[in-house]
């Protein structure tokens, strides 16, 4: 199931690159029909169903065993990095699409997300960056 492994690379690379491309200096750039999506404006649809298929796959990777891999922690730090930095993507783009208004308060949970992941995606595309290319590299290590 190599398929699974490189749709796996690809889509957490691409998220970590959406995240980090403001401190790399990388503008990301993807065609889509028309519609053209870069770095700065990744929480439009294009955005989204990287960070949709980035989550679909990550979880499906979460659980899928290898040969000479031990289950599930094999596999566990790179998917948890694509999770998270799937799930600030999908933020971004909610709430882009729907801001918050006047005088509207979020609640604690979503406030130490804000806290914690949004103010520093940055380093966190980094980090899962820095992740995605190690379990490329040394597929067979636990927990890489």
């Amino acid at each position: 199931m190599f398929q699974l492994f490189f749709l796996f690379i690809i889509s957490g690379a691409l998220c970590g690159l959406i995240l980090a491309s403001s401190i790399i200096q990388l503008e990301v750039k993807l065609r889509f029909k028309d519609k053209e999506i870069n770095s700065v404006n990744a929480g439009n649809f294009i955005g989204v169903i990287i960070a949709i298929v980035a989550t679909l796959i990550s979880l499906v990777h979460m659980f899928w065993v290898g040969p000479g891999q031990i289950p599930f922690i094999g596999n566990l730090l790179p998917c948890l990095a694509v999770l998270l930095m799937a799930k600030i993507m999908l933020y971004d783009a909610f709430r882009a699409k729907y801001p918050l208004k006047e005088g509207q308060t979020v609640s604690k949970a979503e406030q130490a997300f804000i806290d914690i992941a949004i103010k520093n995606k940055v380093v966190i595309g980094l980090i899962g960056l820095a992740l995605i290319v190690l379990h490329f590299f040394f597929q067979g290590v636990p927990l890489l």
